[in-house]
């Protein structure tokens, strides 16, 4: 189980970090209208992720899910936003959440490095062998799969 999430995870750093060569040409973005005035958009520009929420009684978006695609053409953002990591703007109708991709690719990088190495730790089940795991119930004092004694018990 847990080496199928060390997978999971490294494959996950890995998506994190090619989106964040993606983002730096490219802006993305779901847009999901909550309300007839109230948006929620996640997405990823200039290497940060993205979470929009607006309440404004002028904005005007198609209803349902969307996604809007474009170039990514402000480059102050990268100083504002990417250098500094994490940011937290709000203001008349609207709150802006940034924080960097590389932050996203390094928790699932961590991840990725627990779960493999809570996956390759030796478990130590009484009444099997150390060096193989053979269960040791019919032969004691050694193991029969890879001949090791096994180690006399204290009285």
């Amino acid at each position: 189980m847990f080496y199928g999430l060390a997978v999971a995870s490294l494959v996950l750093c890995l998506a994190s970090l090619a989106l964040w060569v993606w983002s730096r040409s490219f802006n993305d973005f779901f847009v999901g209208q909550i309300s007839p005035h109230h948006a929620l958009a996640i997405g990823t520009m200039q290497g940060v992720v993205v979470v929009d929420t607006t309440n404004d009684p002028t904005y005007q978006k198609p209803t349902g899910l969307h996604w809007e695609h474009g170039l990514a053409n402000a480059r102050w953002l990268f100083w504002k936003y990417h250098v500094t990591g994490f940011s937290y703007e709000s203001g008349d109708g609207y709150h802006n959440f940034y924080f960097p991709l590389w932050f996203v690719a390094t928790v699932f990088l961590i991840g990725a490095w627990w779960f493999r190495r809570v996956s390759t730790r030796p478990r130590i089940v009484l009444g099997t062998c150390l060096k193989c795991g053979y269960d040791l119930r019919a032969t004691p004092d050694h193991c029969p799969e890879c001949g090791t004694p096994v180690a006399a018990k204290s009285q």
